[in-house]
């Protein structure tokens, strides 16, 4: 009987302790896209990143950061850094705190990588972004953000660098819209944020990528995103 009492009090605790310690699903997942077919300018600090979400004030939210590159592959490595949800009742303010310096620190180390990378010649952008914004709608994450450093001239099958393709871009965006939905698979982006985010480096430069970027915001939106045109992230 002691030990069928001993049995019925222990096992209450270990399915408490258990519950305890499964891991907290992130408030936001921040996904990055740097292109390095050509050399990346105005690359973002770590705190320009972290800074719409107010760490100062709201310390113990979880935030899920995820960092890849654009170039002449599909496919590329990404680089995930977590910075873990934390309960404020049981947090320790100057632990915490320690936490959130090594987690920025490890951010603007994965920035500064990207910016050392080599350039490519051809770029792979409208798959590459579809292919993280697929990703990113499988994410539990509240808050789920997207976002490009790309000036978005493609260079593979389809050639935004072409005189011909700029004027098919002016003439008619919907044979292009249709060519690039052929081109990948999108699925439902519902509640997710995606930013194109470029600075044009000459009036010419400008209105060739204020097409481009608005034919991105067409084909996304179509599909549930909220998608932004601006130079930086801030929203």
């Amino acid at each position: 009987m002691k030990t069928i009492g001993f049995i019925i009090i222990l096992l209450p605790v270990c399915v408490l302790f258990s519950c305890n310690t499964e891991p907290k699903i992130a408030d936001t997942n921040l996904m990055t896209l740097f292109d390095i077919s050509d050399r990346v300018n105005n690359l973002p600090s770590a705190i320009d990143l972290l800074m719409p979400f107010d760490l100062k004030n709201n310390p113990h939210q979880g935030i899920r950061f995820e960092a890849s590159t654009i170039n002449d592959r599909d496919y590329n490595n990404t680089t995930v850094l977590t910075l873990p949800k934390e309960d404020a009742w049981q947090s320790n303010s100057a632990i915490r705190k320690i936490a959130i310096q090594n987690f920025t620190t490890q951010l603007q180390s994965c920035i500064n990588k990207i910016g050392q990378t080599d350039t490519t010649s051809y770029s792979v952008i409208f798959r590459t972004v579809v292919d993280h914004a697929s990703k990113l709608a499988a994410s539990k994450s509240k808050k789920k953000i997207l976002l490009v450093y790309s000036n978005l001239y493609e260079n593979s099958d389809i050639n935004f660098y072409k005189a011909e393709t700029q004027q098919q871009l002016h003439d008619s965006p919907k044979a292009l819209i249709e060519r690039l939905d052929k081109e990948a698979k999108i699925p439902s982006l519902k509640n997710i944020e995606i930013w194109l985010i470029y600075t044009p480096s000459s009036y010419k430069d400008n209105n060739h990528y204020s097409p481009i970027a608005k034919l991105y915001k067409a084909i996304l939106e179509v599909h549930g995103a909220v998608v932004h045109i601006d130079t930086e992230f801030q929203p």
